[in-house]
């Protein structure tokens, strides 16, 4: 594996980030022939989203691999040649767009800003909301694995922002001729976490915006949401931006969708609710199918088979 490019861009690009009012990578850093006015001159964006074959998506990065939600699992999943960067975001108490699947510090796979472990009972405490990014960023969250995927590589890992995904992806594709792919930006928020775990909807969707909007990468974005306020405050903010709705629930498609509100671009439910019939409708809604979370091949080849347009997985190296 040809990771020490991968972990080289991921030191350089993090070292310039050590000061927090310039969080962008600089030409020498990343592209030696670049110029200010384009430091990423190879830059190709990712082709049409209907002339793909299919969408393999590597969820969190791919945390089968290395740890969740991180700047190596991103980097080594594009290596590995996804479609898309699947990943969980939610904000810090000084509004930074954090990458990070919990709005707090998990006790199963992170330690706290001290380097000692988080008691369970108290990780709720660790709440992201209530900690400006500096404290987050302290947290190691790649050290201690996940015992829950026993081949993931152990590596000092801190949760990134948003932007800085956006940059050091963008830096890595322009470097290694390789097109950008697409980002599939989870917003994380449950009704009764408003106010406690996350702003509400309408600050969630401004500071995530923001952030895309600056990417220089916005039609490389699409939103989801298991909550459908979110989904539908994205689409009053931007009615052009794509999102996809996660399903949990076995209400049924047209349940799912009643209860929305409208047609997404994107329909995203557990991986077991796929049906054939399933498929055929949403299709037949102008809606593309992307089931999750699909960790074993023979699963992947019967999705597949049921013509669903993408698969969201632990594993990017297990694509078929």
């Amino acid at each position: 594996m040809r990771s020490f490019s991968i972990l080289l861009i991921v030191a350089l690009f993090m070292s310039s980030c050590q000061n927090e009012s310039s969080e962008t990578a600089t030409n020498a850093e990343i592209e030696p022939q670049a110029s200010a006015e384009n430091p990423y001159p190879n830059l190709k964006l990712p082709e049409s989203r209907d002339d793909k074959e299919f969408d393999w998506q590597a969820h969190r990065g791919g945390r089968g691999l290395l740890p969740e939600n991180t700047f190596q699992a991103f980097l080594l999943a594009i290596r590995e040649g996804v479609t898309t960067l699947e990943m969980d975001l939610v904000i810090s108490k000084d509004s930074q767009v954090v990458v990070s699947h919990e709005p707090w510090i998990s006790s199963k796979i992170c330690l706290d800003y001290n380097g000692k472990e988080i008691p369970e009972d108290k990780e709720l405490e660790m709440n992201i909301f209530q900690m400006n990014y500096g404290m987050v960023k302290a947290c190691d969250c790649g050290s201690k694995g996940n015992p829950d995927f026993p081949e993931q590589k152990k590596m000092k890992s801190s949760k990134p922002l948003l932007k800085n995904i956006f940059e050091v992806s963008k830096a890595y594709t322009s470097q290694n001729n390789k097109a950008l792919p697409y980002f599939n930006l989870e917003i994380k928020s449950k009704p009764d976490w408003v106010g406690v775990y996350v702003p509400d909807n309408e600050t969630f969707v401004k500071l995530v915006l923001e952030v895309v909007n600056n990417s220089g990468v916005k039609e490389a974005v699409n939103i989801q949401s298991f909550d459908a306020g979110i989904l539908k405050e994205v689409k009053k903010q931007d009615p052009n931006m794509p999102v996809s709705l996660l399903v949990d629930n076995a209400n049924g498609l047209e349940s799912n969708l009643a209860s929305l509100g409208f047609t997404p671009e994107f329909y995203s439910p557990h991986y077991l609710l796929c049906t054939n019939e399933m498929v055929t409708s949403a299709h037949d809604k102008g809606m593309k199918v992307i089931p999750w979370t699909v960790n074993d091949q023979e699963t992947m080849k019967q999705l597949k088979d049921m013509g669903v347009d993408g698969i969201i997985t632990d594993y990017p190296n297990k694509k078929i």
